[in-house]
């Protein structure tokens, strides 16, 4: 890796959002991030060349002297300026937790529409897959009512399929009467198992 000290001559945007910079007679790309410096600034920073010609600049420009005139109005020595190019340090878990809960109400927004329209879809090619193998008997539907069955039908569907979804990784509710009634039937067995003796 190279690095490179200069001053900025020139700091351009391109139509498509990419920064470039003029560091004394040559061009550095800074990507789509505001690279932070101004023309006159004397900066520092590391770069490495891409697909053999292009520079392109690595990680923050360091500005070690303002430009002369430039309005930097902080009690800070030129020296200790950093630019915006540079990514911020990750500082705890706050950012971080704040993303997770963000994300979680989003997706617990999303999850019903989600499971809605996969139900609606998988309704749709049911009933095409029913009225392809002659499942339904519509010739005796007035032709305006073969519609209203078949939406019917697809309702029907939409709503088997949501509710299979929305109970999908919980344990059945029958589980603990089934077990409650092989008891009591077992009891029952033995009971009458001992009457037949």
């Amino acid at each position: 890796m190279a690095t490179v000290k200069g001053r900025v001559e020139f700091v351009k945007k391109n139509d498509y959002g990419f920064y470039s910079i003029k560091i004394g007679e040559k061009w550095y790309s800074a990507s789509k991030k505001n690279p932070g410096v101004s023309k006159g600034d004397l900066v520092s920073g590391s770069y490495f060349i891409k697909d053999e010609k292009w520079a392109t600049l690595k990680g923050d420009l360091e500005v070690l002297e303002d430009s002369p005139g430039g309005d930097d109005s902080d009690d800070e020595a030129p020296t200790a300026k950093k630019s915006a190019y540079k990514k911020p340090a990750y500082s705890g878990g706050s950012n971080r937790d704040e993303y997770w809960t963000k994300k979680a109400e989003t997706d617990a927004a999303k999850e019903p529409r989600i499971a809605y329209f996969a139900a609606l879809e998988r309704a749709i090619l049911a009933a095409g897959v029913a009225l392809e193998n002659g499942a339904f008997n519509l010739e005796k539907a007035k032709p305006a009512d073969r519609l209203k069955v078949i939406e019917a039908y697809i309702e029907h569907l939409v709503g088997k399929y949501t509710e299979a979804a929305n109970n999908a990784g919980k344990p059945a509710p029958k589980a603990e009467e089934e077990e409650s009634e092989q008891s009591e039937e077992a009891t029952e067995t033995e009971e009458s198992d001992e009457s037949w003796e």
